[in-house]
């Protein structure tokens, strides 16, 4: 019997594929359950971990403005989620902050990093398909005001790795 190493290969990476997931995490049902979920990868310390325009489900107008920060050198220059650039993340507790109506919330992300007492604030906007984050702030900075001051890269666009 001979090998066919293109269809090994191909079947291959589909598991590969299929392993990584399908990208961005699925809008939650709720507002708490969508913040929850967006620290499971840095709890569970995965090896693979999903880049930022992928971390979570980011509403419709944002998730364009991360995937040009990623591509502009410097970008962010730190991981809005943790507030950092590294972690370790204990104690994690996620409280709803406030409810406008049932379309927008804001949820309060308390925990540890690396031994310091962190809070990120996420404010979410109910879309069709679920809850999906519509910005990140804390007391010193709000991702939406970042993204705004990193200059469009120059040249054509590189594709976003997922």
């Amino acid at each position: 019997m001979r090998l066919d190493w293109r269809m090994l290969a191909m079947s291959l990476a589909t598991l590969a594929v299929s392993a990584c997931g399908s990208g961005a995490p699925t809008p939650g049902t709720d507002p708490i359950e969508t913040v929850t979920r967006l620290y499971d990868p840095y709890i569970a310390e995965a090896a693979n971990m999903p880049s930022l325009s992928n971390a979570a489900p980011w509403s419709d107008d944002l998730k364009p403005q991360l995937e040009i920060a990623q591509q502009t050198e410097g970008g962010l220059g730190f991981n809005p989620i943790i507030d950092g650039q590294e972690y370790e993340i204990k104690d994690l507790n996620v409280v709803l902050e406030g409810e406008a109506g049932q379309s927008t919330a804001t949820v309060r992300a308390d925990f540890t990093n690396l031994g310091e007492p962190t809070t990120v604030l996420f404010d979410l906007e109910r879309q069709d398909d679920g809850w999906r984050v519509r910005d990140v702030h804390t007391s010193e900075w709000a991702l939406r005001g970042l993204l705004a001051a990193i200059p469009a890269p120059q040249g054509p666009p590189e594709t976003t790795k997922q």
